[in-house]
């Protein structure tokens, strides 16, 4: 799926109207996996997924990585395509690794930042390109059929363009 996205991404002219998204969960592991069956197929991927993240914005194709831990070594050396991501979200208590990789230059490795920070369930850190570092909350869905019935009334009365 990873390739028939990146050949939808090479035909994407920029300023498209049409958004796309590659959701890839448990990135890391793949990436791993490949690397142990084929190596070169992994820089491949990598460097494919790199590509998406540094020039999807103007094809409006984008890229969302699902995974436990994140480290810039998912992703080719020297090139920066980690900083790419639009929105990056760490839930829970991360790795100082998970912490630096997601959130570079965010100064969140000293320990006055560990002392203070004790996320619940559901709770973590955004940042989106542009604004500063910032908690989040996610809400607990008790009755996901009702959730469901509402995202399908609204999506009958507003449908996409």
């Amino acid at each position: 799926m990873i390739e028939d996205f990146y050949a939808e991404f090479e035909k994407m002219p920029e300023n498209n109207k049409t958004i796309i998204i590659l959701l890839i969960d448990e990135y890391a592991g793949y990436i791993i996996w490949l690397t142990q069956n084929d190596k070169h197929m992994a820089e491949t991927i990598k460097r494919k997924i790199s590509n998406i993240l540094m020039l999807g914005r103007s094809r409006r194709c984008f890229v969302w990585c699902i995974q436990q831990r994140i480290s810039a070594s998912l992703f080719p050396t020297g090139i920066g395509a980690i900083d790419n991501f639009q929105i990056c979200i760490g839930l829970g208590r991360l790795s100082v690794e998970s912490r630096k990789s997601l959130f570079a230059g965010e100064h969140l490795d000293d320990t006055e930042f560990e002392e203070q920070y004790h996320p619940k369930i559901g709770q973590g850190l955004i940042l989106i390109d542009g604004q500063e570092l910032k908690a989040i909350q996610i809400p607990y869905i008790s009755d996901k059929w009702k959730l469901k019935a509402l995202l399908a009334k609204l999506a009958n009365e507003r449908p996409l363009h």
